[in-house]
């Protein structure tokens, strides 16, 4: 598994700073990470995994700009954008 680290962000409450939300670590598998990659994205969830059957799963990955499902069958990763 790969981690990926979400970045640091500091925000201000009615003008006056407030705590950082701190730094999240995101599982992804190497596939995933490489697509995620590819496409300049971010990670925003673990890979989550859905066992269809035996030797039939599939996985869900949140980025930043797109979902990313990677299917055991074929070894591959679909990269799904979100709609603006």
């Amino acid at each position: 598994m790969i981690v990926f680290h979400a970045r640091r962000v500091s925000f201000e409450c009615a003008g006056l700073p407030c705590e950082p939300l701190g730094m999240t670590d995101f599982s992804v598998g190497p596939g995933v990470a490489q697509a995620i990659s590819d496409n300049g994205d971010e990670a925003r969830s673990d890979e989550r995994y859905i066992i269809l059957d035996e030797g039939n799963k599939i996985s869900l990955t949140f980025g930043r700009d797109a979902q990313y499902f990677w299917l055991e069958a074929d070894n591959r990763v679909d990269r799904v954008p979100f709609l603006v």
